[in-house]
């Protein structure tokens, strides 16, 4: 493709050019035109516009792209909108790892006075009543920790190394849902996507094997 010598770049398309630079959607927009277009009460057409002043397509100072005109535009477009789905993506992510925290930071504070209780001594009918629960409610509650520890062990290392094979935003919002169940089936869907357990290490994959051990096992009740 020639270029023309008064151009300073040249880019077959617009989102070529603007990936090129490195721009991404925050670079423009400020946090309550993020808001805003995530609400839907800010046009993207506004922010595709701020793309195409800012990189002075068409411009001799500027950048030359090879498409024409109407078609930069709706490149554009199409740009800013694939990028307010990523914000949005990212939002949730962040909602699930806050809601995973303090879901975590909970079970943690019961486990632990829990487990310091019938370590001191204390009967679990005791502890029972100190909670306010049955006995097999007590005893369903410490065999949930236990299987809820190893999930949440299986579905971090799944997190980290499963993809592409895994859906990370599945899997992290597995790690929030406090059913061992419903984890116990997402472990095994995430499993049999898996190609290869090669990203994992022997003690990594012996954490895994337990948990879809364990997961096959209150699955098939």
């Amino acid at each position: 493709m020639a270029t023309d010598s008064r151009f300073t770049r040249t880019y077959d398309s617009a989102p070529e050019a603007i990936m090129h630079v490195g721009s991404t959607l925050q670079d423009f927009v400020t946090a309550s035109e993020l808001d805003a277009l995530i609400g839907g009460t800010l046009a993207p057409a506004v922010i595709a516009e701020r793309y195409y002043e800012d990189m002075a397509i068409g411009e001799p100072d500027g950048a030359r792209i090879a498409t024409d005109d109407a078609q930069t535009r709706s490149d554009l477009l199409d740009f800013v909108r694939y990028e307010i789905s990523i914000a949005i993506e990212q939002r949730r992510e962040d909602a699930a790892e806050a809601a995973l925290a303090e879901l975590r930071e909970r079970d943690a504070r019961t486990g632990q006075l829990v487990a310091q209780a019938l370590h001191s001594g204390a009967s679990k009918r005791a502890v029972a009543e100190a909670l306010d629960i049955s006995r097999p409610t007590l005893d369903k509650m410490i065999a949930d920790q236990a299987d809820r520890a190893l999930f949440d062990a299986a579905l971090e290392l799944l997190t980290k190394y499963g993809r592409p094979h895994a859906d990370s935003l599945q899997l992290m919002e597995l790690l929030a849902i406090r059913s061992v169940l419903k984890q116990a089936r997402g472990i095994l869907a995430a499993m049999a996507q898996l190609e290869s357990w090669d990203a994992w290490g022997p003690e990594q994959v012996e954490v895994l094997r337990r948990a879809q051990a364990r997961a096959q096992e209150l699955t098939a009740r």
